[in-house]
C-alpha cells in the first residue's frame, strides 16, 4: 500500500516550548512508525508534492482559518490541532474553522468535551507518543525516601513565558514566589525562567537556583524529585508527560483536568499547594502515581485515515 503523506504547519525547536516540542515528538513518532510520512509546510513542499491530508498547528484563530481554507482548496482532508484550553465558540473564525475542517485533534479533555457536545469529530491525544519512549532515560519510580531535616526535596519549576490569559498569569511564577518563604527549610527549587522576567522575585531566596537560558530539561528532571506546574490554564502538558514517563512525581493545579498520574492541589490556594507538596515529598504512605498512558502514532493515523478510506 502506498505510504500516505501529511503536510504539517508549525515550527520545530528552537525556540523550546510546549508546541514546538510536541511537533518534534509528532515527527519523531511518525518517522519511527513508518506508516505515514510528515513534511513541514514550505513553498517547495506546497507546490511540488501531493498530500493526503493537511495538519495545522496555529494558535491564532484567524491564521488557523486561513490555513483551513487553503487546506480545503488543495488537500483531501484538513485537520487542526488545538493546543491549550477551550475554544472561543462565540468567535466567527473559530466556528468557521470547525465547520470547514474534517476534525479537531485536541490535547485537553475539556476541549474534547466542549467539541463533542456540538457534534465536532474530535480526537484526544497525548503530547508524547509511545514511539518517543526510547528518547527518555526511564526510571520506574524516582526514589522518594526523604526524611524531613536530613535532605532537601529538589523541585523543578519551568516558565516558558509571562503570558496572561483572562487576567491570570499562565505559568504561576508569582504564585510560587508568594509560597517560597514558607518552604525554605525543606526544599531546593530549580527555576528555569525563559521569560527572564522573574529574577528579582526568585533571587531573594537562598533555596532557589535560577536560570534564564534553556536547560536540558530531561537532565533537570533526572536531578529533581518533583516537577510542579501551577498553571492557570493548560493543554496536555508536554513537560508533565516527560516528567511522568521518567518517574518524576508531578504536582499541578486543578485549574484543568490533569492526567491520572499527576497529583493536584486547589488552584490559587497557597495552603493546599504547600500541604500537597509536603505530602508528596515527605509522606511515607502516599499512593504511587498511576502508569503514564501514551497514544501511538497509529492512533492519530486511524483518526485522520479511517479504515473506510
Amino acid at each position: 500500500m502506498k505510504q500516505k503523506t501529511i503536510l504539517v504547519t508549525g515550527k520545530l525547536p528552537p525556540p523550546v516550548g510546549g508546541v514546538t516540542v510536541f511537533i518534534s515528538y509528532l515527527y519523531q513518532a511518525f518517522d519511527r512508525s513508518k506508516k505515514v510520512k510528515l513534511l513541514n509546510l514550505s513553498l517547495s513542499n506546497l507546490l511540488f508534492k501531493s498530500y493526503d491530508a493537511f495538519l495545522i498547528n496555529a494558535s491564532n484563530s484567524k491564521k488557523r482559518l486561513l490555513f483551513i481554507i487553503l487546506g480545503r482548496l488543495l488537500f483531501k482532508k484538513t485537520f487542526f490541532i488545538k493546543h491549550g484550553g477551550l475554544l472561543n465558540l462565540s468567535s466567527i473564525s473559530v466556528r468557521l474553522s470547525l465547520f470547514l475542517s474534517h476534525g479537531v485533534i485536541c490535547l485537553n479533555e475539556d476541549v474534547k468535551k466542549q467539541l463533542t457536545v456540538i457534534g465536532v469529530r474530535t480526537k484526544l491525544i497525548t503530547t508524547v507518543f509511545a514511539e518517543n519512549i526510547s528518547a527518555f532515560d526511564i526510571e520506574k519510580e524516582k526514589p522518594m525516601k526523604l526524611t524531613r531535616g536530613d535532605e532537601k526535596c529538589k523541585v523543578l519549576f519551568y516558565i516558558n513565558n509571562d503570558s496572561v490569559i483572562n487576567g491570570e498569569e499562565v505559568y504561576g511564577a508569582k504564585f510560587l514566589i508568594s509560597c517560597l518563604h514558607m518552604l525554605e527549610n525543606d526544599f531546593l527549587f530549580t527555576v528555569i525562567d525563559l521569560s527572564k522576567k522573574y529574577e528579582d522575585g526568585f533571587s531573594v531566596f537562598s533555596n532557589v537556583v535560577y536560570y534564564q537560558e534553556p536547560q536540558n530539561f530531561s537532565m533537570c528532571l533526572k536531578e529533581n524529585h518533583i516537577y510542579i506546574r501551577p498553571t492557570s490554564t493548560d493543554g496536555m502538558s508536554v513537560a508533565l508527560l516527560e516528567a511522568g514517563v521518567m518517574g518524576v512525581r508531578c504536582l499541578a493545579s486543578d485549574a484543568v483536568q490533569r492526567p491520572s498520574f499527576v497529583f493536584t492541589y486547589k488552584y490559587k490556594s497557597r495552603a493546599d499547594f504547600i500541604t500537597q507538596l509536603n505530602k508528596l515529598a515527605f509522606s511515607n504512605d502516599i499512593a504511587l502515581p498511576s502508569r503514564v498512558e501514551l497514544n501511538s502514532a497509529s492512533d492519530l493515523e486511524s483518526f485522520i485515515f479511517p479504515h473506510t478510506d
